[in-house]
């Protein structure tokens, strides 16, 4: 079953909103929740179905704040130097860093269901 704007509100109705293009920003952030927490990462499908909408709830949020604007980056610094000149920069953050995602209460939502909803492999020799 696909999601979509009325899911995200069933469960985080401070989203709600009726303005088309905060709708489509929410359908857009569904979709690539669905597309990263795919089926059978998780237990079961009510806890992925939890996931996605934990997920995309975190990223509206990040696009209603700018993206990345509060972000202070922990990503892999590069730079150069020639002389007494250094230049020196960092790859951009993506959404799912784990810094990024704690940034938001569904990230870390999203984080705990990750971690904890997974299948369990028996353990084997004991």
């Amino acid at each position: 079953m696909a999601l979509a704007y009325a899911d995200l509100i069933a469960v985080y109705p401070e989203f709600t909103t009726s303005s088309g293009d905060a709708q489509t920003r929410i359908n857009t952030a569904i979709g690539v929740a669905e597309a990263v927490v795919y089926s059978g990462v998780l237990r079961t499908s009510s806890l992925t179905t939890t996931a996605r909408l934990a997920l995309a709830a975190h990223l509206t949020s990040l696009y209603s704040r700018g993206c990345n604007e509060e972000y202070n980056g922990t990503g892999a610094m590069t730079g150069r130097t020639r002389g007494d000149r250094s230049v020196s920069y960092e790859s951009p953050p993506t959404y799912l860093e784990e810094g990024i995602l704690k940034s938001t209460l569904y990230g870390v939502q999203y984080l705990l269901l990750m971690r904890g909803g997974r299948h369990r492999r028996p353990l084997v020799g004991m």
